[in-house]
């Protein structure tokens, strides 16, 4: 088997922009370097700090340094400045040529346009990644978070984006900017989205994430469809850092307390107001739950429970420590959520889960072996089973052995590099 050369292109790599895109590109691209494949990776410049990433695997970095804070991304409308798009193309063509470059992958949504440009100027391959809903439209199908809506996504209208998007500007001014602004996003979009259908291979990160573009896409480009899950690969840690994180956890384990552990941006699309409604059961029954949310705040609600902790974002080392010492791991999204990092990172360190039936999240939470699934937006059944789990601890036992046996086989490394395999033959 011929092992190609090939260029991962991403917005952003560990520590910066730490999301699922990042860490997934990351951990392929050991993968795949680790099994004789020639991997590079082209990004922006985000700082000073160091990429945390093998050091066989070279990177390339665009423009200056953003001097990025750790948690910290940049403008995301700066990926549709006509001049941004010439610079970086210019900039890919340049490695690819430079590298003898055989296939390109856009990683991220962000940088697809210019990774299909140099891939046309070059002749060589693309492959594009796909792994939530940037591509269904300029929204990134904000529909189906509703309930009501689970097939707004196959009649996308301009009364359903007037819906969903304009009434929400109250002011005649921000109403014109915002169709100014969106007519152009909307082209740009289009154009994006038409010559996705272009690319050598469509990768999903999920069989979930892929049936909702199947909705959408005519039947005969299924033919250039594949997935490639994110791997779960615990990761070896240094020795937590942060005193305000120790304090917390010990803090609730003295006076016996139990922790629900929620991992990602407080946001409606995460199920924030589903947390926030469990935070208030809890309260009600006079629980000694606590749920620590280990990420930003971007939505203002109104909390008065003292049983909600936010630490904003915390770097690995102190993640590390919260999956180390949490009760159940909670994933309430209402959004299709494309895998879920913490429905993997939970199972490998041993711990049961409860999260929402959407996305590709049933791929890896089998309900009642290695936690529960519950209905998007059911905010009772959410409670009933995080108070099963924290109020059962053989059963929590249980799920956590279980998880980590069914993770370990169908996302280890050896899994995951057969799906990468299949898709660079």
């Amino acid at each position: 088997m011929t092992k190609k050369k090939i260029l991962n292109v991403v917005s952003y790599l560990p520590p910066y922009g730490a999301g699922g895109a990042e860490r997934t590109t990351k951990l392929h691209s050991e993968i795949l370097e680790k099994n004789g494949w020639e991997v590079m990776i082209a990004t922006l410049n985000h700082g000073n700090m160091d990429y945390q990433i093998n050091k066989n695997i070279k990177i390339q970095t665009f423009s200056k340094n953003l001097e990025l804070k750790i948690g910290e991304q940049i403008n995301s409308e700066i990926y549709s400045n006509i001049i941004f798009v010439i610079r970086f193309t210019l900039f890919l063509i340049n490695i690819i040529k430079k590298n003898n470059i055989e296939i390109i992958h856009s990683q991220s949504h962000d940088l697809f346009i210019p990774s299909y440009i140099a891939s046309i100027v070059t002749g060589i391959k693309l492959n594009a990644f796909i792994r939530d809903c940037s591509y269904v439209c300029e929204f990134g199908a904000i529909c189906l978070t509703h309930q009501e809506d689970e097939n707004l996504v196959r009649k996308c209208t301009l009364n359903h984006k007037f819906e969903y998007a304009f009434k929400k500007r109250k002011s005649i001014i921000n109403k014109i900017l915002f169709s100014l602004k969106n007519f152009y996003l909307s082209l740009f979009f289009k154009i994006k989205r038409k010559i996705l259908l272009k690319s050598d291979k469509i990768v999903f990160i999920s069989h979930g994430i892929k049936n909702v573009y199947m909705n959408i896409i005519e039947k005969k480009y299924f033919k250039k469809f594949y997935v490639a899950y994110c791997p779960a690969i615990k990761i070896n840690y240094k020795k937590v850092k942060t005193e305000k994180i120790i304090n917390l956890v010990n803090k609730i384990k003295s006076n016996k307390g139990k922790i629900i552990l929620y991992v990602g941006k407080f946001s409606f699309g995460k199920g924030a107001e589903i947390i926030k409604s469990v935070s208030q059961k809890i309260s009600q029954h006079k629980e000694n739950f606590h749920i620590i949310i280990a990420g930003n705040k971007t939505v203002d609600l109104k909390i008065e429970n003292g049983n909600i902790h936010f630490t904003n974002f915390i770097d690995q080392n102190d993640l590390s420590y919260l999956y180390e010492n949490c009760d159940v791991v909670f994933v309430p999204s209402i959004w299709p959520e494309p895998l879920g990092w913490a429905n993997l990172d939970s199972a490998m360190y041993s711990k049961p889960i409860v999260s929402s039936k959407v996305g590709g999240i049933p791929e890896v939470v089998i309900h009642n072996e290695t936690g529960f699934l519950f209905q998007k937006k059911d905010h009772d059944q959410a409670y009933n089973f995080l108070k099963k789990i924290l109020n059962d601890d053989t059963l929590s036992s249980k799920f956590g052995n279980n998880a980590s046996l069914h993770v370990k086989k169908k996302f280890g490394e050896e899994a995951i590099l057969n799906q990468l395999m299949e898709i660079y033959n």
